[in-house]
């Protein structure tokens, strides 16, 4: 079972929707996701609860209004589901060490990071500001070693600093770009092997799905096995 973590909207509108027409992508809000568009699920319902409770923050750059809510589904292996790379990109490398990074083709990721509405950065940035660069990377070369793959980009804004470093267990060195942007990367790459090997791509998901944080990508809405809701400090099955 995978749950995903919401605010229900006013007068629970959101939480209705969902259990009359499925968990849909729709959901997502493509303005402030900086990955291909997809719903996050996690295994972990404690981690969903705590993280429905977060969303309630108004200055979280995914916050959601009404009462924070978890909504389960069941996982069935498919070429619908794909890391949350933020969060997953230490098993997307896992991933990636199966294959041989360094013939990765040089000038085939570039990662273009726009200003957005991003709380506590850029809160609300006027429309014809949308299309400022904040970070423009091309990558160059990939090597691997014992220890991690190295990235050298050019860093097409400014040449300084053009080398990222990702150790095989998840650790950053170097010239870090945004978390956002470290996990476009990280797509990227995992995305030009994935498309090449998709059976061993869904098969990696699913025997570590307990550990990954994963989007669903599909277009048809999953649905719902269970849901819970806070109310008041208590949280609770829903009741429509």
């Amino acid at each position: 079972m995978l749950w995903h973590a919401s605010g229900s909207g006013e007068g629970d509108a959101v939480l209705k929707s969902i259990l009359s027409e499925g968990i849909r992508k729709s959901y997502c809000n493509a303005e402030k996701n900086m990955q291909t568009q997809g719903i996050f699920f996690t295994a972990s319902k404690p981690w969903a609860i705590a993280y429905a409770e977060r969303l309630q923050d108004p200055r979280h750059l995914y916050h959601r209004t009404g009462k924070p809510f978890v909504v389960a589904s069941a996982f069935t292996p498919s070429d619908n589901w794909d890391f949350d790379y933020e969060l997953s990109h230490q098993p997307a490398l896992h991933f990636l060490r199966q294959h041989e990074l360094e013939k990765f083709p040089p000038g085939k990721l570039r990662v273009t990071v726009r200003k957005k509405h991003m709380p506590g950065l850029h809160p609300n940035p006027a429309p014809d500001e949308r299309d400022h660069i904040l970070l423009d990377w091309m990558l160059e070369t990939v090597r691997t070693s014992d220890t991690g793959v190295n990235l050298h980009f050019n860093n097409l804004l400014a040449p300084s600093k053009p080398k990222i470093f990702l150790g095989w267990k998840g650790e950053i060195e170097g010239a870090q770009p945004q978390s956002g942007s470290l996990a476009c990367v990280v797509e990227q790459l995992t995305h030009f092997y994935r498309d090449q090997h998709r059976t061993a791509f869904r098969d990696f998901i699913a025997a570590n799905v307990k550990d990954l944080a994963l989007k669903y990508t599909g277009d048809a809405p999953l649905p719902v096995a269970a849901v819970e809701i806070k109310n008041s400090n208590t949280w609770e099955a829903f009741k429509a």
